[in-house]
């Protein structure tokens, strides 16, 4: 997952008759990214494909916040490819993912002239990009918010990287473009959409992992560990309601300007506590109330 700071911009780029086989250690992914085992053999597995010339779509699925997203962005910048994205809705149409109405130029007449009234949709942007040489790495993000008419639409960009321009088809060229597809499990996909995918599924990053990734706001480890133990008591007590590391992130931000316990109980509503049962946690729970009292003294703040 990615933290707060902004990923260097001078990752190595390995060169495509040097892509890592899937047992190296060498990783094709940015340096700020944790990996797990299963998101490096992915990566390194989506990487050789296209040194192949052969097409690897992988769908991503997971919980909000255990680095989805992140994979992608952090995939294109490890192999050097230009980053495409996309965040898909229940109002997502087909039509524009190929091309979609460019509103300056229908209510402009010279951006009309010089543009057009239709512009590319994200798929046909992909494979024209890939087509001038370029590496790239698109990012379908929640496909389970759109309708099946969108995910019948992609099956066969899935298969062969093509899409219709004005009747003729364009296609990607070959090792150019990387797809992944990311959905938090709205909704089941039909099977022929996931026979068209390498699958992983990311689970929750392990607690020092997250702990570790939360440090350098201003505030220790020991802080950050003991307010990550409260959020995950918190957590256990609504399955349904998921606490994302970004939002732990943002919390340990406003509480580091906190001066004290009260304003350090507002983050907490906020930021983590979400639900009902959540509330019930943090008021209720004895392990919680004895974490808070402990990070309260390492702050030195007071009520």
């Amino acid at each position: 997952m990615r933290p707060d700071t902004p990923a260097p911009t001078s990752s190595p780029t390995p060169s495509p008759t040097s892509t890592p086989s899937p047992t190296s250690t060498s990783s094709p992914m940015a340096t700020w990214y944790y990996s797990r085992p299963s998101d490096l053999q992915t990566a390194i597995m989506a990487v050789r494909a296209i040194g192949r010339g052969r097409n690897y779509p992988v769908l991503i699925t997971g919980k909000p916040g255990v680095g989805k997203t992140a994979f992608s962005q952090a995939l294109a910048e490890g192999i050097g490819a230009e980053y495409l994205y996309s965040l898909l809705h229940a109002w997502t149409t087909p039509d524009e993912l190929i091309q979609s109405v460019n509103v300056p130029g229908v209510v402009d007449k010279r951006i009309r002239k010089e543009q057009g009234s239709m512009q590319d949709g994200i798929l046909l942007q992909a494979i024209k990009k890939s087509q001038q040489g370029k590496k790239v790495v698109l990012c379908l993000d929640e496909i389970d918010k759109a309708n099946e008419s969108v995910e019948n639409l992609l099956l066969d960009f899935l298969q062969n990287y093509r899409v219709p321009e004005n009747g003729i088809l364009q296609t990607a060229k070959d090792g150019s473009l990387i797809v992944i597809i990311t959905s938090n499990g709205i909704r089941e996909l039909g099977e022929p959409f996931l026979r068209r995918c390498r699958r992983l599924h990311m689970k929750t990053l392990p607690d020092p992992i997250i702990v570790k990734m939360s440090c350098g706001l201003g505030l220790s480890h020991k802080i950050v560990k003991t307010f990550w133990g409260i959020v995950s008591r918190i957590q256990r007590s609504d399955r349904d309601s998921y606490i994302t590391v970004q939002e732990f992130k943002n919390f340990l931000d406003e509480v580091s300007e906190c001066r004290n316990q009260k304003m350090i109980y507002r983050a907490f509503y906020a930021w983590i506590v979400k639900s009902k049962k959540h509330y019930e946690a943090f008021h209720t729970n004895a392990e919680v109330k004895k974490s808070l009292e402990k990070g309260f003294s390492f702050l030195g703040v007071k009520k």
